[in-house]
């Protein structure tokens, strides 16, 4: 078993929610997402999205395990999977501000959790706006854009 794979299967997804109940299924699906085929990559990743962002309306706990693992997931993935990482990265970004909540004392922790990691990431995001894949470049653009939000 490689890391990446060791990794996702430490997290106890049991203990996190989606957008359609329990996690249980999150781990499978990143593992997917890092599948050399394709299209079971970009199949985990829309499941991936409505699951953890929900269509960019609402994010889940189980997105606060999932964010170091699609980071790293983002790093080895061609362009297509990378934009599709990038989207949901923006979702969670989008949807853990404190206007996105009625104020910063109705945000959960783990939402809070969240967005101060990507926060501290925000230089992987400033160099994917460089890059020459004008979709990456764009999703890493929105993503600074809604994390300088308060």
């Amino acid at each position: 078993m490689d890391d990446l794979t060791e990794t996702i299967r430490s997290v106890d997804w049991e203990n996190y929610e989606t957008a359609y109940g329990n996690a249980k299924y999150v781990g499978q699906l990143l593992e997917l997402l890092s599948s050399s085929d394709m299209d079971k990559a970009m199949k985990a990743s829309f499941e991936l999205w409505c699951g953890l962002c929900h269509q960019d309306e609402f994010i889940s706990s189980a997105s606060l395990p999932s964010y170091p693992i699609l980071l790293f997931i983002l790093r080895i993935s061609n362009d297509e999977v990378a934009d599709e990482i990038l989207r949901i990265i923006w979702g969670f970004a989008s949807c853990s501000a404190d206007s996105y909540f009625e104020g910063e004392e109705t945000r959960p922790h783990w939402a809070a959790k969240l967005r101060l990691l990507m926060k501290e990431d925000i230089a992987i995001f400033k160099k994917l706006t460089k890059s020459e894949n004008k979709y990456i470049s764009d999703h890493a653009t929105w993503i600074i854009e809604d994390l300088e939000k308060p």
